[in-house]
């Protein structure tokens, strides 16, 4: 299963959507739940004890990748020159992504 991030959103302003916002430094996820369903029952609990805060959870489900490919190869097979191919690829349940 894929681990998950916990973030309390009363910080984040919807009317300013067009920009880049950062979370405050108090407010960052500084715990990887293991799974959703754990992640899920924290986010209650954290509603519990913070009333009229909303805890909003997160799942990876795509990542970017870059990878090193041939582009320049001698007569004699030997690389000279690469460059980097990057594709969006799925995170599968099963791999280990921190969160």
């Amino acid at each position: 299963m894929s681990q998950c991030l916990i973030l309390e959103t009363s910080w984040y302003d919807r009317f300013t959507s067009d920009r880049l916002q950062k979370v405050p430094p108090l407010l960052v996820p500084t715990v990887v739940q293991p799974d959703r369903e754990t992640a899920e029952r924290e986010a209650l609990r954290l509603a519990r004890e913070h009333p009229g805060k909303t805890f909003v959870v997160f799942q990876a489900s795509v990542g970017a990748v870059g990878r090193r490919v041939p582009s320049h190869i001698t007569l004699g097979g030997q690389v000279v020159r690469e460059h980097i191919v990057t594709e969006l690829a799925d995170i599968e349940g099963d791999q280990d992504i921190p969160f």
